[in-house]
């Protein structure tokens, strides 16, 4: 439920920007068919992925963890992975779907393309700060720890890649074989990604527990 607050956040922080210069709501709304400021809402979809990730290794109950290593799991990564399926699939693609209601509603099925990039792209984004800052097995640090330096700064960070991720995207928009090109590459980095977060092993986690 913490991470519910983000939801709200995206769509008004998104609204704000769209009404600097003195535009209302109305006038805004009525002139973004001819901007590219999909992409804007697109990657800021990331925010409610990252929000949810820090809080998938926390818990005030983080001793009950002790079942995950009585029980016959050779590779730990597969409870990993179930975890941020699990994280993906209920709190960020409905959320992501909902925005794709309204894109496609305001700048039509032409930016369906743009719309599948932005996904992959989020993802492999998440995929990635998860295999390097959260390589944990899910609910098991204390609450507290959450807060230390180090995390926050990797979250400070981890907000900027979206927007990196979003500048190479709009440089891509009318290039069609570039962002064709962009869409497989990413497809395989994701899947690289993927994997190796699922391979994660034992000794992984205890050197991350270190």
């Amino acid at each position: 439920m913490r991470v519910y607050p983000s939801y709200a956040f995206i769509p008004i922080y998104f609204i704000y920007l769209l009404t600097q210069g003195g535009k209302s709501i109305p006038e805004a709304i009525a002139a973004l068919p001819s901007t590219s400021k999909y992409l804007l809402l697109l990657y800021m979809s990331s925010y409610v992925l990252i929000s949810g990730m820090n809080y998938l290794i926390v818990s005030d109950q983080y001793k009950a963890t002790w079942v995950f290593y009585a029980s016959p799991v050779t590779t730990p990564g597969h409870i990993m992975i179930g975890a941020f399926k699990a994280l993906c699939v209920k709190l960020f693609l409905p959320f992501f779907t909902l925005i794709t209601v309204f894109v496609l509603w305001i700048w039509g099925w032409g930016v369906l393309p743009d719309i599948l990039l932005a996904l992959l792209n989020v993802l492999l984004l998440s995929t990635c700060l998860v295999r390097i800052s959260f390589r944990q097995l899910p609910f098991s640090s204390m609450e507290q720890a959450k807060q230390n330096g180090g995390k926050v700064l990797k979250s400070l960070l981890a907000m900027l890649i979206p927007f990196t991720l979003g500048i190479g995207h709009y440089f891509a928009l009318d290039i069609w074989w570039l962002k064709l090109t962009f869409v497989l590459l990413s497809s395989a980095m994701l899947w690289l990604l993927w994997q190796s977060y699922m391979d994660t092993s034992w000794d992984n986690i205890r050197k991350e527990d270190a």
